[in-house]
């Protein structure tokens, strides 16, 4: 087993498939795109969904200790 790695292929808008049916019937996202998506993709959604929630109580927060509400 080689610990080489190999070079992710490059996603552009020139790769990208024009017929999204015909993409998933010939075997969908390959390797490398399944990590990129979970790369990009929240690992903790309600966690995130918390903080943006709480964001708007703290702002208010803030404002009524600085005397601007």
């Amino acid at each position: 087993m080689s610990t080489l790695h190999a070079r992710a292929p490059r996603f552009t808008e020139a790769t990208r498939p024009l017929n999204e049916i015909e993409y998933f019937e010939n075997g969908g996202m390959t390797d490398a795109e399944l990590a990129q998506y979970a790369r990009r993709t929240t690992k903790r959604p309600l966690l995130c969904f918390a903080v943006i929630a709480a964001t708007l109580f703290i702002i208010e927060g803030l404002c009524r200790l600085f005397g601007a509400w």
